[in-house]
C-alpha cells in the first residue's frame, strides 16, 4: 500500500478543480435553462468565493515575489510554469469574468 504524498502546487490544482465544479454547475445549468436545485449553487457569495480560493490557492505556487531595499526600491516577480495550477487559475479567471458579465448584463439593463 503506497500513500499519495502531493507537495501543496501538486494538491491545489486538485482543490482547485474540485472548487471549479459549483460555479461550473451553475453556469451550465443556466445555459440549459435549468438551474441548480441546491440553493448555495445559486449564492453569488458562494460561486464567487469559489473562485476565487481555486484562483488565489493556484497562484501561490506559481508568483513569487521579492522586493529589494535599497535605492530604487525593485521588485523582482518570477512565474513559475505549473501547467495543472496555469490551467486553473485560467479556468477561474475565466468563470469569474463570466460570471461577473452576466452579473452586469442581467441588472444593468437599459431602459
Amino acid at each position: 500500500m503506497s500513500t499519495l504524498n502531493l507537495t501543496p502546487h501538486k494538491r491545489w490544482p486538485l482543490y482547485g478543480a474540485a472548487l471549479l465544479l459549483f460555479p461550473t454547475i451553475f453556469v451550465l445549468g443556466a445555459l440549459l435553462g435549468r438551474p441548480p436545485l441546491i440553493p448555495v449553487l445559486q449564492s453569488p457569495a458562494f460561486l464567487l468565493a469559489a473562485i476565487a480560493a481555486a484562483f488565489a490557492g493556484n497562484l501561490w505556487p506559481i508568483l513569487t515575489m521579492r522586493v529589494d531595499d535599497g535605492q530604487p526600491r525593485v521588485v523582482h516577480i518570477s512565474v513559475r510554469l505549473l501547467p495543472l495550477n496555469v490551467a486553473v487559475v485560467t479556468a477561474a479567471s475565466a468563470l469569474g469574468a463570466l460570471l461577473l458579465g452576466y452579473g452586469l448584463v442581467e441588472n444593468f439593463v437599459l431602459r
